[in-house]
């Protein structure tokens, strides 16, 4: 019985620890401006043991953002891609390393805020080659 109880008890730690792991993007994405016509700049929070892993997942928070949400006030309130499109493999390029090539600037304002400047025009072509989005008008 006592074996029985032990093994209940380690299956279920377990899968609270796995439900914990999965990532959800929690933090705030807020329009700034646009320093230039096809940018947008936000101010974006991240999460993370250290400021560098903060400021990673900031910027990741302002890419998911613009992609899937879009950004109010914005000309981008619109999502670039719908949620189908999270699978896609020239997605998960993006979003796990190519993103960094459409930021123009990076400010620190806090420990965990960032300001960005997003080149969305590239992004927007970028899409179109990969084949993710089609072109306007065609």
């Amino acid at each position: 019985m006592k074996f029985i109880t032990i093994l209940l008890l380690l299956t279920t730690t377990g899968f609270l620890v796995s439900a914990q792991s999965s990532k959800e993007y929690s933090g705030y994405v807020k329009y700034e401006g646009a320093s230039a016509e096809g940018t947008v700049t936000v101010v974006s929070t991240g999460f993370g043991k250290n400021r560098v892993v903060s400021s990673e997942d900031a910027l990741k928070q302002a890419f998911n953002t613009l992609l899937f949400q879009g950004i109010a006030g914005s000309q981008y309130e619109l999502p670039m891609v719908g949620p189908e499109k999270k699978k896609d493999p020239a997605i998960r390029d993006l979003l796990e390393k190519e993103y960094r090539s459409f930021v123009i600037e990076n400010n620190l304002q806090q420990e965990d805020k960032k300001t960005r400047t997003i080149n969305c025009e590239a992004l927007k072509r970028y899409l179109e080659n990969k084949g993710v989005v089609r072109k306007f008008g065609i």
